[in-house]
């Protein structure tokens, strides 16, 4: 499996994108590829920025991917 470890010492709703970005390339990376039966992808920054109550954060998180 690939895991892509979150970015330390930061409050989330400073980095609203998180990893989107950079699991999204992955993902796409494993589907094209073809090697996999199944393909299981979080994409937590919605989520996880959320919980922070900043909307406007939340807003940019969930647009990242």
């Amino acid at each position: 499996y690939v895991e892509i470890p979150s970015d330390s010492g930061i409050t989330f709703n400073e980095q609203p994108k998180m990893k989107a970005v950079e699991i999204a390339e992955k993902a796409k990376e494993a589907i094209l590829s073809g090697k996999f039966d199944q393909i299981r992808v979080n994409l937590p920054n919605g989520d996880m920025v959320g919980h922070t109550g900043d909307i406007e954060a939340t807003i940019v998180a969930c647009k990242a991917a």
